[in-house]
């Protein structure tokens, strides 16, 4: 929806009756919720969606000029409680640019005992790792216990689901560690930005420089390594992993002043002796975050504090290691030599470069063939790829001119994305090499459309379609789904052999 069409919509809106003024704790979700109860609407969209928002502008709430001329209140009263979608997959929460994944705005998460107080559907609560109210310690709810549905925009308040039964209704589970509600405290208080309604634990004072979006993406960090490199997650039973591990990453972060040494035993499940060496591999969910954790402003101390302790630890390395120091060219050259000499080498692997001299096919072809990895491949000496000496041995000339990828695709019925795919993954092995023209041979390619329509009726596994269900989806759905494809059809293939 364009500015112009904005506030020539604006002028035809007819304004509700009972128009509260925002509450500082809530966002605009929230507020449309109000809105919706105080008015006797069954749904916010009733009036947002006929002045022509968009959907996505409907699940926000709405925008700042609708707000005010829907309750003929200064546009400037709705600037801050309004959700705006920026560039690059972030939204502005509270005036916060914070990354999509941070946040969720079209599946609500309801604290069952602040909306039976007063309400207000609280900001907070849209922060996608929050699971728990950081004030009352409840877990937040997301779906009615008397129709299962999710809670969503499609309501008549906020303590209410689309088939009438109140969330305040949810009976009381066991609330959460003082470790999460402290760390939870602190996301509250760095979004709202005002302690008048949230003040930050003293206990995570060292992170108030870092902003909201930065402290997150710290947490998920975390988090995540916890899940995965931590097999015996310790706690409440009934809790999941997730919240077990996030049980795991709030203690570390409120053990942090105790030192890094106490913290990354924490993280990883086990305490750090005094005597042990880290590597600094432990630490690479910090060093080599795709957030760029390590490069953070407000995160600095943090490194600063890492990189001491890896120092620390670096002379409790054993002697052997210590002494290995870094290998010289002329070292690594002999025993590059060595291994390529190897008979168990030469009996399996070839060079892809030289490759194409154990054939009759052209030296130029089979080395593209190779790059293209249409053939079981390594890394191999110095970072050299090597090829199967078998497969490269059973290469033909092709009879026919190559094909180019948008030729080959026409060719096979596919889309040219998954053709380029799947020319990478394992059901598509060459056994032709072309002489002329493109790289990919009219046999290889014939070879790989029988092998699609013979598994058109065969149903893929974890996706719940047939392969010709699938070739019916758009090319990027496609490409999303190309594992369990190819995973499928070689299994039809070895059943068929």
């Amino acid at each position: 929806m364009s500015l112009i069409s904005e506030i020539h919509a604006t002028d035809l809106i007819r304004p509700l009756v009972v128009t509260p003024l925002p509450d500082p704790r809530e966002a605009a979700i929230g507020y449309a919720l109000r809105l919706c109860d105080a008015n006797s609407y069954d749904s916010p969209t009733m009036f947002l969606g006929g002045i022509g928002l968009d959907l996505t502008r409907q699940a926000l709430g709405g925008t700042a000029s609708v707000l005010s001329a829907l309750t003929v209140k200064d546009e400037s009263t709705y600037r801050r409680i309004a959700i705006r979608k920026a560039e690059d997959h972030s939204y502005y929460l509270k005036e916060q640019r914070l990354s999509g994944r941070h946040v969720s705005f079209h599946h609500h998460k309801i604290c069952p005992v602040c909306v039976h107080m007063d309400g207000i559907h609280d900001a907070s609560w849209h922060l996608s790792l929050l699971t728990h109210c950081p004030v009352h310690r409840a877990a937040l709810v997301n779906e009615c216990l008397q129709c299962g549905s999710g809670y969503r925009m499609s309501r008549p308040g906020t303590d209410r689901c689309k088939c009438g039964a109140p969330v305040s209704e949810h009976p009381s589970v066991p609330p959460c560690s003082i470790e999460v509600a402290t760390l939870f405290a602190a996301m509250r208080a760095k979004l709202f930005n005002d302690t008048c309604i949230a003040t930050a634990p003293r206990e995570l004072s060292a992170f108030e420089d870092a902003s909201l979006n930065e402290f997150l993406n710290l947490i998920n960090a975390m988090h995540k390594f916890v899940v995965q490199h931590c097999r015996n997650l310790v706690g409440d039973k009934l809790l999941t992993r997730e919240q077990r591990a996030m049980h795991v990453v709030a203690t570390a972060l409120l053990q942090l002043e105790q030192g890094v040494d106490v913290f990354h035993g924490t993280l990883r499940g086990r305490p750090v002796a005094s005597d042990e060496y880290v590597p600094a591999a432990a630490f690479r969910w910090f060093k080599v975050h795709h957030a760029g954790l390590i490069k953070t402003a407000g995160l600095s101390f943090l490194a600063g504090r890492i990189d001491a302790f890896l120092a620390e630890r670096r002379v409790l390395r054993t002697k052997s290691e210590a002494q290995r120091g870094p290998r010289s060219p002329e070292a690594a050259l002999r025993r590059e030599e060595a291994l390529r000499d190897s008979e168990a080498f030469n009996r399996k692997w070839v060079l892809a470069d030289k490759a194409g001299s154990l054939t009759d096919c052209d030296d130029d072809y089979v080395r593209w063939a190779a790059r293209l990895k249409l053939f079981t491949w390594a890394k191999g000496i110095g970072n050299r790829m090597v090829v199967a000496r078998e497969e490269i041995l059973r290469l033909r000339l092709s009879a026919s001119i190559g094909l180019q990828p948008e030729e080959a695709s026409a060719l096979a019925d596919i889309p040219v994305q998954l053709f380029n795919r799947l020319a990478r993954s394992r059901i598509h092995v060459a056994q032709f090499i072309p002489s002329t023209g493109g790289p990919h041979s009219k046999e290889d390619v014939l070879r790989l459309k029988g092998s699609i329509d013979d598994a058109r009726h065969v149903v893929i596994e974890g996706l719940g379609q047939t392969v010709q269900q699938f070739l019916n989806r758009t090319p990027k759905s496609m490409l999303n789904s190309t594992k369990p494809l190819v995973e499928t059809m070689a299994k039809h293939r070895r059943s068929t052999q």
